[in-house]
């Protein structure tokens, strides 16, 4: 997954968390800080995972919160 920009310049990425489950995150570059998100997403999708509204506030996930049994593919 590539990593989505928003307007602030941080970043939306995904990371695998402490439970080796892929999790969205929010990296602050100017501090160097990942902030989990409760999402899960699919790395075996070709199509963009996650893409951010123009207003840099919301974005649309194809995935699912984590642990509410999300299967990924």
């Amino acid at each position: 997954m590539l990593p989505e920009a928003l307007l602030d310049g941080s970043l939306i990425v995904a990371g695998f968390n402490e439970q080796h489950d892929l999790e969205l995150f929010h990296f602050l570059p100017e501090t160097g800080r990942l902030n989990p998100l409760p999402m899960q997403v699919d790395l075996g999708s070709f199509i963009p995972q996650v893409r951010a509204f123009p207003d840099g506030r919301e974005a649309l996930v194809l995935g699912g919160p984590m642990g509410q049994g999300f299967e990924p593919g």
